[in-house]
């Protein structure tokens, strides 16, 4: 990445993930989830991930050069258009 090439800020990346659709994959046994935000064409093009568990929040942009970690993680939690979850429930069996 070139030095003049700008990093969005949480309220641009907020804005890109408000378009996404969401899937949440939650696993209720020890209580983390990981996030998943698309692109709402068919193809369903995978633009960032996250993780919310044990006091960690993290979101990574695909295209590398984007992270937030913490309360940004937090706030991007609620940032989509649509949603799915799937538990993914794991006891130990």
């Amino acid at each position: 990445m070139s030095d003049t090439q700008k990093l969005p800020s949480l309220e641009e990346a907020k804005t890109i993930l408000s378009e996404c659709h969401l899937v949440i994959n939650k696993d209720r046994a020890f209580g983390d989830a990981e996030y998943y935000w698309e692109l709402p064409d068919g193809d369903r093009k995978l633009i960032a991930e996250g993780y919310y568990g044990g006091g960690d929040a993290n979101v990574h942009f695909l295209n590398g050069s984007i992270n937030f970690k913490d309360d940004q993680a937090r706030e991007l939690r609620d940032s989509y258009s649509t949603k799915s979850v799937i538990y993914n429930d794991s006891s130990g069996e």
